[in-house]
């Protein structure tokens, strides 16, 4: 049965202030000390706080301006963020995140760089049941989330197989002790970067028949049905990120995204799943934004026989079955989550 619960404007049991005041920035982190929070959340630490009680620490400026966070105990502020501190007489600090933490709903203003007013953070209303029912909540929605966080550290689990199996079976690219072969960029891979064309972002859509993959971190960074725009290259085929020195394998047919994204294909002596986590484990110098093709081709590669790099390519393919079903399991929990708090906040939990 759903409870009525009355709506408050944030105003009328929260105070406010912009982050930011103390001036500190990104250079001011100390490997260790008070949590520092900036748009992009809890991201670092510092010498001094500026905070002694909870607060939601709202992202106020940018793209994910609306994402929040819960900063507890002695805290410090970034700029580009506001800072609500409820009365915890009257709100849960974690229920109020719980119900705030949530981009769509607030109201945006700008369009090149969007960001929220701090008048709109004053009137934004909440459902404010009694402080009890709040607590109750929370303890079911930490549940559900710690589901999650056990969910994500077995993902980060899985991510380390990969290499340390790499480095197992064929050892540290950067000093190849096991003594294999070694060969010469152009011996290794063929760069057939301006056989495809490559689709402008701008052009990305939601869905559709063929992923785009670029050099972004996601591996699809979106869609289109433009089968003109196809790879042209025999499959499959690594996407090495000329900026981000990102290193993706690509099996099915898709879609290469511009910028920055330049399609490798292994040669004869290379088998395509181990070529992508050699170049993955090359110690290329990181050149900030700069392109780093430059770097990769003075690399010279570790060719050991094709029999122990399939025995490695089998061992990926246990290990991408194993991410898939790790996947599947946390789209269930995702949509549990967000079932739990669409009831948490319209009264039926």
């Amino acid at each position: 049965m759903k409870k009525k619960w009355k709506e408050v404007a944030l105003e009328e049991f929260c105070s406010f202030c912009q982050g930011g005041k103390m001036r500190i920035n990104k250079g001011d982190y100390v490997p260790d000390g008070f949590p520092a929070f900036s748009a992009k959340g809890q991201d670092g630490f510092v010498a001094v706080w500026e905070y002694d009680r909870p607060a939601v620490v709202l992202s106020a400026i940018g793209a994910r301006c609306g994402k929040c966070f819960l900063a507890t105990g002695r805290w410090t502020s970034l700029a580009n963020t506001h800072l609500i501190f409820p009365d915890v007489t009257v709100a849960n600090p974690k229920f109020l995140w719980y119900q705030l933490n949530d981009e769509s709903s607030w109201i945006r203003s700008g369009s090149a760089q969007p960001f929220i007013k701090p008048s709109d953070i004053k009137t934004r209303k909440v459902k404010l049941p009694p402080l009890s029912e709040q607590e109750r909540i929370v303890g079911i929605l930490d549940e559900a989330e710690g589901l999650r966080q056990r969910r994500a550290e077995a993902d980060r689990r899985t991510a380390d197989l990969l290499p340390a199996l790499f480095h197992h079976m064929f050892g540290d690219p950067a000093t190849n002790p096991k003594g294999w072969p070694l060969k010469s960029f152009d011996e290794t891979f063929l760069d057939e970067t301006s056989k495809s064309p490559k689709l402008l972002q701008g052009n990305y859509a939601n869905s559709g028949r063929f992923p785009v993959v670029d050099q972004g971190q996601d591996f699809v960074a979106g869609y289109s049905d433009d089968e003109s725009m196809l790879c042209k290259s025999v499959l499959p085929v690594l996407i090495f990120g000329d900026h981000t020195r990102v290193v993706k394998l690509v099996t099915e047919p898709f879609i290469v995204g511009a910028d920055g994204a330049k399609v490798l294909i292994p040669r004869s002596d290379f088998l395509a799943a181990y070529a992508a986590e050699l170049l993955r484990n090359m110690p290329i110098r990181d050149l900030g934004y700069s392109r780093h093709m430059k770097e990769v081709k003075r690399q010279v590669f570790m060719c050991p026989p094709l029999s122990l790099q399939r025995e490695f390519a089998e061992r990926v393919g246990e290990v991408r079955e194993l991410e898939r079903r790790q996947a599947e399991s946390r789209r269930r929990l995702d949509a549990l989550f967000a079932a739990l708090l669409d009831r948490a906040f319209n009264g039926s939990l």
